[in-house]
């Protein structure tokens, strides 16, 4: 991403300055980019620290990262990974994926030649798209998205790209009816359909619906964040473990829709989950 951050900032580098004096810009990040243009991942470990010894700063950072899922893995998944993590620890998987691709073909009645995989979500990207697209491929793209998409198609294969713009009014949803006339030519040679979380503004007045939609464990840690108490220490006073105690909150500011813990708090205490910071 170097390059082309290189490129739109010498074509567009003012932009960024005269749009910083008039925004009242609040975010925990820089207003410009960075030189490679973006944070592509890692970005939660960036809060926690890299010092092995300080691992356990992970109970006080919500992930949030692209790369990172905020909620707790099925229990299917939980259960084969322990039942021998020894093993585990010490044995890499196949490099090829030998053994799961045929497994993901039969559960899903797919194709094995359809598959991809690869580490993480941009490398199946790069490893498909070069394959499957020639500069006379024509592409569907959902907009927004993720920039890999658009990078790869029209800036390392050429191809030809349109975009399947979604809508304000509709939440930024991806209507199934209007996707389908949009494809149902068979014009495309690729239809990419991903939905890039968009930031929003969230009325108040949803805001204060919020807590009504807590359960009731929820709640409890709340009020405990509240009080200035640490994931692990919520943790004790529920007599749950860390992981769930993390996944109170998380649930919670999804809820309340809390971009920090920090806002969480505030939220708590104007709503009467938590009583006032002088009370």
């Amino acid at each position: 991403m170097t390059e082309p951050a290189r490129r739109a900032m010498s074509r567009h580098g003012t932009l960024p300055e005269r749009l910083r004096s008039a925004v009242d810009w609040r975010l925990d990040m820089a207003f410009a980019p960075r030189p490679d243009g973006c944070e592509h991942g890692g970005a939660s470990f960036t809060s926690v620290g890299t010092d092995v010894r300080a691992l356990h700063r992970r109970r006080q950072v919500v992930a949030a990262d692209v790369l990172d899922a905020w909620f707790p893995p099925a229990p299917e998944v939980r259960a084969v990974l322990a039942e021998d993590p020894a093993w585990t620890a010490r044995t890499s998987p196949p490099a090829g994926a030998e053994g799961l691709l045929p497994e993901i073909s039969s559960v899903r009645s797919l194709p094995a030649e359809t598959l991809a995989v690869g580490a993480g979500s941009s490398d199946p990207i790069f490893r498909a798209f070069g394959h499957w697209l020639t500069p006379h491929s024509r592409v569907l793209l959902t907009d927004p998205c993720y920039g890999e998409y658009a990078h790869v198609t029209e800036t390392v294969t050429g191809c030809r790209v349109d975009r399947f713009r979604s809508r304000r009014e509709e939440d930024w949803r991806i209507g199934p009816d209007r996707l389908s006339a949009a494809v149902g030519s068979g014009r495309y040679d690729l239809v990419a359909v991903a939905r890039r979380s968009t930031a929003r503004a969230v009325p108040s007045t949803r805001a204060g619906n919020g807590p009504a939609e807590l359960t009731s464990r929820e709640r409890e840690a709340v009020a405990l964040a509240a009080q200035g108490l640490s994931h692990d220490e919520i943790a004790g006073r529920l007599v749950v473990s860390p992981s769930t105690a993390t996944t109170h909150i998380n649930r919670a500011m999804a809820k309340l829709h809390a971009r920090d813990r920090a806002r969480l708090v505030v939220l708590a205490r104007a709503s009467g989950l938590a009583a006032p910071r002088n009370a």
